[in-house]
């Protein structure tokens, strides 16, 4: 005989479903947010390697513990003042809340 699912016994289960649907949603939230900036434009700079200097460059210069302002006279426009979180790839510092290198 099959037992009749209780109203308890059923929101439990829906609350089971939505609980691991949350997790999935907040996880491939963070893995989209985490996404490099730039390229950072470079032309009034003397010294840079292009007009433009993406995160792999930085990174491969260890700068990403560094502030803009520290590499550049002008300092590209980004809503991070640092290159480890304008470039949390490169930096490889995605979801750790800090840069590497």
């Amino acid at each position: 005989r099959r037992q009749l699912e209780t109203p308890v016994m059923a929101a439990h289960r829906i609350g089971a479903h939505l609980s691991g649907l949350l997790c999935f949603l907040a996880l491939a939230a963070r893995a989209e947010d985490c996404a490099d900036g730039g390229p950072f434009k470079c032309t009034d700079d003397a010294g840079c390697p292009s007009p433009e200097v993406s995160c792999a460059q930085l990174a491969a210069l260890k700068q990403c513990g560094s502030r803009f302002d520290q590499i550049f006279d002008r300092p590209p426009a980004t809503a991070h003042p640092r290159v480890g979180e304008a470039c949390p790839v490169a930096c490889s510092s995605c979801g750790s809340g800090g840069a590497a290198g």
